[in-house]
């Protein structure tokens, strides 16, 4: 039924699916959904599972977090949001927030504060 609903519905229902996840039985069978998730380009699909959601800290590999903190910083969706982001940083993803912060500064543009959070 969930993996039906998330694959059928419209973007409020599969928004709800996503934020449901980490209260359903047996959790760790929808992490396929969640991951898909982070690939969306509707941007309240990806803050669905990436914010205020602890189902990525709890159940998402450490390149799979990682992408979801760099889909963030790409989206502009702040990273104070990512629920577990303190405790499930790694040298990779220092690396990889510091390669998006020097992009950014070599391209003229803002870097938002909150990469603090994972360089700290």
């Amino acid at each position: 039924l969930v993996n039906e609903l998330y694959a059928t519905g419209d973007l409020r229902e599969r928004q709800a699916v996503l934020r449901a996840l980490p209260h359903l039985p047996d959790a760790e069978r929808f992490l396929a959904i969640a991951l898909e998730a982070v690939r969306d380009h509707a941007a309240p699909v990806v803050e669905a599972i990436a914010c205020e959601n602890p189902y990525p800290a709890v159940y998402f590999s450490e390149e799979a977090f990682n992408q979801l903190v760099l889909k963030c910083l790409f989206r502009e969706i702040s990273l104070r949001r990512v629920q577990g982001l303190v405790r499930r940083v790694n040298p990779e993803l220092r690396r990889m927030v510091d390669a998006y912060a020097n992009e950014r500064r070599a391209a003229g543009r803002t870097v938002p504060a909150d990469v603090a959070l994972v360089r700290d």
